[in-house]
């Protein structure tokens, strides 16, 4: 009797699973290719990095189309301006600006010309972020993992929504010393001297998710033990020595608005109760 009940429930259920397979064919977005995307901050004494790239099809390859050929400044309400330069990072094209010397008191808007068109963003405020409290870490025995986490606070209760990046450092200790070393000036392959490295190299990463905070819905400006990034024991990251430099942004409630949307667009969803993919 066991048997005929579990032969019968495969039979009813396989036909129901296979029907809620359905091709995703979305219609009205070919006029989303070929669009020009802008990304970047304009950051205070320090440097701005712009990315300029299209949008392509769904059917298309996934390389980013970066543009190469363009013209990028970023101007002050008052005319004074800071010009860009084009450069590789991470094999990535990004275009470069010196915005040391931004005056606080002033406002600021990215400028662009490509293809012989002129895009301008709005004049925008200066931002001034708090200083970061402190970074930390708490460990999980459970699940053999390093949690890291950013404290920080406005004490004018001004900033409110918060953005952070990071480049990181890592050592790595080779299970087994070298004796040889490839030479590519020469293409040959030479001894390597005892006194020099046999163990050790380094590398280095930019974190890929997002992280904003908005504080708005509380009494006091104060970030608490928000979560960075999480490592498990196999990580070579951790495996010697590793370094990470935070970098932490006041963003307007916009800009907040913006991330959010991307963060929901891309960090939290595949899952049945994921939010929808929504317009950016």
């Amino acid at each position: 009797m066991n048997a005929k009940y579990i032969n019968i429930c495969l039979i009813l259920v396989l036909p129901l699973l296979v029907g809620c397979i359905k091709p995703f064919l979305p219609t009205g977005i070919e006029s989303m290719e070929n669009l020009i995307v802008i990304e970047g901050d304009i950051i205070q004494n320090d440097t701005t990095r712009i990315t300029i790239s299209r949008t392509i099809g769904m059917e298309e390859s996934s390389v980013i189309d970066f543009i190469k050929n363009a013209t990028v400044w970023v101007e002050s309400d008052k005319g004074t301006k800071y010009n860009a330069f084009y450069a590789l990072r991470l094999n990535k094209p990004v275009f470069l600006i010196k915005t040391i010397g931004i005056d606080p008191a002033l406002k600021y808007k990215l400028c662009l010309v490509i293809q012989g068109k002129s895009y301008q963003s709005d004049l925008i405020s200066v931002l001034s972020s708090p200083p970061i409290d402190s970074i930390g870490y708490t460990t999980d025995m459970e699940k053999h993992s390093v949690s890291f986490y950013v404290n920080a606070h406005d004490p004018e209760n001004n900033t409110h929504f918060y953005r952070w990046y990071f480049t990181e450092n890592w050592e790595i200790q080779s299970q087994y010393q070298s004796f040889f070393e490839y030479q590519p000036l020469t293409k040959s392959v030479v001894s390597i001297p005892f006194e020099k490295n046999r163990y050790y190299c380094w590398s280095s990463g930019t974190s890929s998710s997002i992280m904003i905070e908005n504080t708005s819905g509380f009494e006091n400006d104060i970030v608490y033990q928000k979560p960075l990034v999480s490592m498990g024991s196999s990580d070579r990251r951790i495996s010697a020595l590793y370094s990470m430099e935070l970098n932490q942004m006041a963003i307007s409630e916009e800009a907040f608005k913006y991330w959010d949307n991307i963060q929901k667009n891309s960090d939290k969803i595949g899952g049945i109760f994921s939010p929808q993919p929504s317009e950016i």
